[in-house]
Parts: C-alpha cells; structure tokens; sequence
C-alpha cells in the first residue's frame, strides 16, 4: 500500500466507525421509543379509557395540552392515543430511513476499503440511493401527519415538508453522478497504468 491508499484505508475506518456508533444509538432510539409507545398502550389497556381518561385527562394534562392546540379544543384519552400513535409512527419511519442512510453509508465505506479507492460503480449507486432516502424522509412525516389527519379528522401539524431536506437530496444526487463519472477516470487510471 501506498501513502494515499494508507490514507484511505484510515478515513475509511475511522468513518466505518463512527457510523457504526450511530446505527447502534439509532436502533436505541427507534427501541426506545417503541418501548416507551408500548408502556402507554399497556397502561391505557389496562386503565381503558375512564381511568386513563382521569390521569391524562386531568386539568393540568389536559391544559398543557390544550395550550399546544391552535384552538383549545379538548381531546379524549383514545384521541390522545392516536396522535401520539401518529407522532410515533412518523419518528420510527423518520428513524429507520436515518438508519437506512446509516447503513448504505456505512457499506460505502467498507467497499472503499477493499478497493482503496470510493471511485467505484457501486458505491455511485450507493450515494443516489441516500439521495433518494433524504429525499423520502423530507416529506414522509408530512404525509403521515395528512393520513393521522384524514383518519382522526382532527389537524396535525407535527412537521412539514422539508424544503431544505430536498435541496440536499437533489445535490447529493448531483454528487453520485459526479461519482460515476469518477468512477469512468478511475477505470482508465487502471488500464493506463
């Protein structure tokens, strides 16, 4: 190995590792609130919705609550449920597209470890298709919250469209196809020498 290829080969790593790291604090998070998701279900569940509906619907819940709300509208136990439902559903999809970018990622640079260049057809493939998952995670909350909307017909308004989320998915995608182009470069490199 060469200077440059031992340079590669570390920043590769390094970045291995780091992403690794941040798939397992993302799969904790998306445990975590799965978990959290689950105790609520339990306990409304088990209190059903009178007894639920004494502790969240308690002045104080329901004033907090309430103060969020546009209008000051007062929600039911089972309706709290269901946004937060809503709200859950939103953040683990959110979640597990972050993962899903992790992971690619993360294939990325294992990729350019074996070949100790990222100039590589499939890692172009790699980078258009985290675009493509910016891409979807910048306007799928948004959808959740219409869907959440239409079926409880109450107005969520948890997130919107990410303007700034598609603007990185379009200049990611650019960078992809700079990549192919390398990867065009790095093939005449090799036959060159």
């Amino acid at each position: 190995m060469n200077a440059t290829e031992t340079k590669i080969d570390k920043s590769a790593k390094t970045a291995g590792i780091v992403l690794t790291v941040a798939e397992v604090l993302c799969i904790i998070l998306m445990a975590t609130l799965i978990i959290i998701t689950g105790a609520f279900g339990v306990i409304f569940t088990a209190a059903g919705d009178l007894g639920f509906s004494e502790t969240v619907g308690s002045d104080d819940v329901i004033a907090d609550f309430t103060s969020l709300t546009p209008d000051g509208t007062e929600y039911s136990a089972s309706t709290l449920m269901a946004i937060l439902a809503s709200a859950v559903v939103s953040a683990e999809i959110y979640l597990g597209l972050i993962l899903a970018i992790l992971i690619i990622s993360n294939r990325f640079f294992e990729e350019t470890r074996k070949a100790l260049t990222p100039f590589i057809t499939e890692n172009a493939k790699r980078i258009r298709i985290i675009a493509g998952l910016v891409l979807i995670a910048s306007v799928v909350p948004t959808f959740i919250d219409w869907i959440g909307s239409a079926i409880l017909m109450l107005p969520l308004d948890f997130s919107t469209i990410s303007i700034e989320g598609i603007i990185i998915a379009v200049i990611i995608y650019c960078i992809g196809i700079l990549f192919e182009h390398g990867c065009e470069l790095q093939k005449e490199a090799d036959e060159t020498l």
